[in-house]
């Protein structure tokens, strides 16, 4: 029988109460390899071939204001959340099919223009737009993007794999968009036009990791890895999870940019909580063995110029995460993600 739903609001619940509660219970074919709870659901068409599906949906004044965001850059970030999903399995993107809720007061040249983004991304990362659909929205404009890819060798990467002793690894920078959101919405100022122009663009235009994360599954053993979507803290709990293991991180060793640093040293803000709760930096966590990490630093920078940091370890004898300050003092860490319907963690 159904679990009975109870009075309670999805408020009440949040987000991952609420996808517990819906995905309670289902069963899946033996084609299925992974269904809800990673970035992808994987599912093997043939012996060793594997498809990757991913759905996003944007809505405006929740991921994106139509009052900041040209719709241009809407269509770009539209297509890099389910890009960066794909990424984070260490797949290739291969079609896309988009679905549009649009007021009837939209102005065509949005639509148009929002597409010019979504062609842009689909152009650069090799994606082919394959149809979608189109509805009247009685308010807001929704972008649902449906993405499908594949794992090139037979190779894909899960949240869970994550062992003892782990190297804990991050691409990039972290906070940035965190940032660029406070500005683009009110919250904080930053009169210095260069340091406004690249926090908001690393809110507003983020790089989806695509090429990284294959090169990492075709050329290293891979443990885990996802996307920092929510926040390194909050992505990093996901691993602790369901690899079941905890994880020990540096404070002085998280990658923040100088650009967040001066922002941040200019309002008496602290970096690391931009870093640590921001969320949508699109960069990619991963986890692998320390003789593994000592070759892909040796690589690594004939391959990218965006930095590989090193962060702490996995380890079993731990509960949650914890963090150690540069002062060498050990605490734990609230691993929580931003979480839709949750009143008190909405992003604007």
């Amino acid at each position: 029988m159904d679990k009975k739903i109870t009075s309670k609001q999805v408020a009440d619940v949040g987000e991952f109460g609420l996808i517990k509660l819906l995905t309670e219970g289902l069963s899946y074919d033996a084609q299925t390899i992974v269904g809800v709870g990673d970035d992808c659901a994987v599912y093997e068409v043939s012996k060793g071939h594997y498809l990757l599906a991913t759905c996003d949906m944007l809505i405006d004044g929740v991921h994106f204001s139509r009052k900041t965001a040209s719709p241009f850059l809407i269509g770009c970030k539209a297509l890099a959340c389910s890009l960066s999903d794909i990424a984070a399995m260490g797949g290739r993107p291969l079609f896309a099919l988009i679905s549009l809720g649009l007021p009837e007061t939209t102005a065509e040249e949005f639509a148009q223009d929002l597409y010019v983004g979504i062609r842009s991304m689909c152009r650069d990362y090799h994606v082919s737009l394959v149809g979608g659909d189109t509805v009247r929205s009685p308010e807001r404009v929704v972008i649902d993007v449906s993405m499908i890819g594949d794992c090139p060798k037979g190779k894909y990467v899960l949240r869970s794999g994550a062992k003892p002793g782990d190297a804990i690894v991050v691409t990039g920078y972290l906070g940035s968009s965190a940032a660029g959101l406070e500005i683009v919405s009110g919250k904080q100022s930053e009169s210095d036009a260069e340091r406004r122009s690249e926090l908001i663009e690393a809110h507003l235009a983020p790089e989806p990791r695509c090429a990284h994360g294959v090169f990492l599954v075709e050329n290293f053993e891979i443990h885990s890895m996802m996307d920092v979507s929510d926040g390194l803290a909050g992505d990093l709990g996901h691993i602790c999870e369901q690899s079941k293991l905890g994880a020990r991180i540096h404070a002085d060793k998280i990658p923040i940019s100088e650009t967040l640093k001066a922002f941040c040293d200019s309002a008496a803000l602290n970096p690391l909580k931009y870093a640590l709760a921001g969320g949508e930096d699109y960069e990619l966590l991963f986890t692998l063995a320390p003789a593994e990490l000592e070759r892909l630093t040796s690589r690594w920078p004939d391959m990218f110029e965006i930095p590989l940091t090193h962060i702490g370890e996995m380890d079993a004898n731990i509960k949650g995460i914890h963090i150690i300050s540069a002062g060498r003092r050990e605490r734990p860490l609230d691993a929580q993600s931003y979480e839709h319907f949750r009143k008190s963690r909405e992003r604007e």
